[in-house]
């Protein structure tokens, strides 16, 4: 299940063709998946708050938009490649992050942070920084 539709998609200010940002949408939510830790499939979409369900859905739009102008990079095997003395390196630059192997915009990763919802925890002490419940 994407956590965006079209439509949330399109009133989140995106102008892809439905047809393109379809599988982006779904494969923005594994992502999503993954950084919460499947919280949201645990706990189940219906019983967050209406504000953790916004920050989600918009944070799944942001991360479709950074696939589909981003995708090729970010899933490239390079880490980074050098040609008459011209470097490209590819990894945390400023407009995305890879977390726990998981390449995600900065944008969307601080909405995922406000959720409360991407924190990690070992042992009761903190780990990673946590927004919102701080779960």
């Amino acid at each position: 299940m994407a956590y965006a539709d079209y439509a949330t998609y399109k009133a989140n200010g995106g102008t892809a063709p439905e047809r393109d940002i379809l599988p982006l949408l779904d494969a923005a939510s594994d992502a999503i998946d993954a950084l919460t830790f499947d919280r949201i499939q645990a706990i189940g979409w219906d019983r967050l708050t209406e504000r953790q369900r916004d920050l989600v859905e918009r944070a799944c739009c942001l991360q479709a938009d950074f696939l589909l102008d981003n995708g090729d990079a970010v899933y490239s095997a390079m880490k980074h490649y050098s040609i008459n003395g011209v470097t490209m390196e590819f990894g945390n630059a400023a407009l995305y992050r890879v977390v726990g192997g998981v390449a995600i915009s900065n944008q969307a990763w601080r909405l995922l942070m406000r959720t409360g919802l991407a924190c990690l925890m070992a042992r009761g002490r903190e780990v990673e920084p946590c927004g919102g419940l701080g779960w």
